[in-house]
């Protein structure tokens, strides 16, 4: 029984630095939110939560066109080997898609790795968070096309074959 007390205070520590670390990033502007509608779809005795966001792809764009202007300026400056024009290398890679891609799910008790075949399956990207049944669209049109094809079958597009 003490173990589950001190979980669950060292759960709301957490959960307070979070929500402090968080707000203290909305009031800077490095944390903008996404506006989001939530729907559930049930698929395989699973009820799925998908969040649909029309701003998504602005937001990437922005992110691409930041990270492509700091190393337009990097090669301005011929400091392409510097920490910070590193950094903003791998933030365009970030921004456009890593190739190396896999999705990672953890606490403190199990973690698991989910190796992708792709980052999404036509315009429905998939985060680790789909593995655990919250899947966000771009657009209500993605929205009618994961409720075609069903989250589980969007899963396993995603991933490799076993």
């Amino acid at each position: 029984m003490e173990s589950s007390i001190s979980t669950a205070a060292s759960d709301s520590a957490l959960w307070r630095t979070v929500a402090e670390t968080s707000a203290a990033a909305l009031a800077s502007g490095a944390l903008q939110p996404i506006s989001t509608t939530i729907r559930f779809i049930e698929d395989g005795g699973v009820r799925f939560i998908a969040r649909v966001a029309d701003n998504l792809e602005r937001k990437r764009l922005d992110a691409v066109q930041r990270a492509a202007g700091s190393i337009r300026s990097c090669i301005r400056r011929r400091s392409t080997s510097s920490p910070s024009c590193r950094q903003s290398y791998l933030r365009l890679l970030a921004a456009v898609g890593n190739p190396r891609a896999y999705n990672l799910l953890a606490t403190r008790d199990w973690m698991l790795v989910v190796p992708r075949a792709r980052e999404s399956w036509n315009s429905i990207s998939v985060s680790a968070l789909g593995f655990a049944g919250a899947l966000l669209v771009r657009s209500e049109s993605d929205l009618s096309e994961l409720q075609r094809l069903g989250p589980m079958r969007l899963l396993r597009e995603v991933t490799f074959n076993v």
